[in-house]
């Protein structure tokens, strides 16, 4: 559903780990009309459910950020290390819009703590074009090391 985490992991007055909190985190997945989200691809950071809500997702539903007063639309992707996430229309569940070059449906599953939608032709990302790289390398992050 899109719920970010980034305060407590387990009971929020005596945490496993504390972590550093949204950081006005909150405000823009409640205000913003979409949010895109990049993560690691992993079963802790993709859980079924989340300690501790820190920046609302979908919440449960289709018509729960609405209900809760939230003028945003919610994230709109999820992008990972292997893949392009993103959400059902109707149902707001998370649904798989692309693999990552190289990397299996079986390896999203793996690595994912919940029951995604997954269609029955799952695409492959696109790598970025050689003026995509440019224009990222030069003008976005030209701190970025070169390989």
């Amino acid at each position: 559903m899109g719920i970010l985490n980034s305060t407590v992991i387990g009971d929020y007055r005596r945490p496993n780990i504390r972590l550093p909190g949204s950081g006005g985190a909150n405000d823009a997945a409640s205000h913003s009309k979409r949010i895109v989200i990049l993560i690691p691809h992993e079963k802790r950071r993709l859980p079924e459910k989340v300690s501790f809500i820190t920046s609302p997702g979908h919440i449960q539903g289709p018509d729960d950020r609405k209900e809760a007063g939230l003028k945003g639309g919610g994230p709109s992707r999820v992008i990972t290390d292997l893949a392009v996430l993103g959400f059902h229309h109707k149902s707001k569940m998370m649904q798989l819009i692309s693999l990552h070059p190289g990397v299996s449906v079986t390896e999203i599953k793996k690595n994912t703590g919940f029951e995604l939608i997954i269609p029955k032709k799952v695409r492959t990302t696109e790598p970025p074009t050689v003026e995509q790289l440019k224009l990222l390398r030069s003008k976005i992050d030209p701190f970025t090391p070169r390989n």
